[in-house]
């Protein structure tokens, strides 16, 4: 996105350069086109002149992905802890088995079928504890 005519005017003159150079197709859109491609941009749609749009480019709405994410992992028993912070993660043999919060409480990254008979109250499960320790998380 450009904010300025004489900018998107230069970025639109070398559209013709880039596809002679062999670069990925590109097409210049106007603002309410580029709104159209992502929305994100409307609430600042009187701030840009234009922009360039390349169809081809792979980018995610990162907030629509997790959004998804959550909703998938949720109807899977996922448990959520937010505002913890990870000390350590258990890493045995190179396989997570466990991330560590700061109160020294292990959270297991897979459920043995022991643990999926019967949730405890808290949502968490029990790990087997571990000498080996990854990476500061």
């Amino acid at each position: 996105m450009f904010h300025s005519v004489d900018a998107f005017e230069g970025a639109r003159q070398k559209l013709v350069l880039q596809e002679l150079l062999g670069g990925a197709p590109q097409e210049a859109v106007s603002t309410d086109e580029a709104c159209a491609i992502e929305p994100a941009l409307a609430p600042r749609r009187e701030a840009f002149a234009g922009g360039i749009h390349t169809e081809s480019e792979c980018a995610v709405d990162c907030l629509k992905l997790y959004q998804s994410m959550v909703k998938i992992l949720s109807a899977r028993d996922v448990r959520w802890s937010m505002g913890q912070v990870v000390e350590w993660l258990v890493v045995p043999k190179r396989r997570l088995q466990a991330v560590q919060l700061r109160n020294s409480q292990d959270i297991c990254a897979s459920l043995r079928a022991e643990h999926r008979r019967q949730r405890p109250q808290s949502g968490l499960y029990p790990c087997e504890r571990s000498t080996a320790r990854g990476g500061h998380g």
